[in-house]
């Protein structure tokens, strides 16, 4: 099934870039953006082109810096308004820990804008939630902060007692790890 093997070939594509095959990373991920194309169920094809965008960072990352081009390329044909957003912080956060300063700035701009779309506050809640956990996992607190206080603003409108119940549980998650020793932002 293409929806199966475009995913494959996004992390072969990867395992090639840990290898030092950049070349063969680049085919491996034109078949998989092939065979992407053809997925039918919008889900499946949104989490492939996902992959494929997080493998296009890994090439940039490692071998040429204007893979992110194609991955945030890649990133806008997403679909699923949070999938899209999720990834798009994702390269955004690459292209800073590269150094790509005008290139994470208009990352950002395109993060932003997913992230507006997605249409369940909670949902946008959860999502800097999870975001802010994974950069408290990378090390990078200043980003942990301001992905913690996206999620805190987007909190305050909840108005529905339920998911402003299970919105507030998510920040105090969130804030449990942003409170580990020695994690203060600068």
């Amino acid at each position: 099934s293409d929806r199966y093997r475009a995913v494959t070939l996004s992390h072969i594509g990867i395992a090639q870039v840990k290898a030092g095959k950049g070349v063969d990373a680049w085919a491996t991920l034109a078949q998989a953006s092939e065979a992407a194309e053809t997925i039918k169920f919008p889900y499946a094809r949104s989490f492939a082109l996902s992959r494929i965008a997080v493998a296009f960072s890994e090439i940039a990352k490692a071998i040429d810096p204007r893979a992110f081009k194609d991955a945030v390329e890649t990133a806008r044909r997403i679909k699923d308004d949070q999938m899209r957003a999720h990834v798009l912080w994702t390269i955004w956060a690459e292209r800073n820990r590269e150094g790509d300063e005008a290139g994470a700035m208009r990352t950002e701009t395109l993060a932003r804008e997913a992230s507006a779309a997605i249409k369940s506050s909670l949902s946008r809640v959860w999502m800097f939630g999870d975001i802010s956990s994974s950069y408290v996992a990378a090390g990078e607190p200043n980003h942990a902060w301001t992905a913690f206080l996206n999620a805190l603003e987007v909190a305050e409108g909840v108005d529905n007692a339920w998911a402003r119940a299970r919105a507030l549980s998510k920040l105090a998650s969130t804030l449990a790890d942003l409170d580990r020793p020695g994690l203060e932002a600068a």
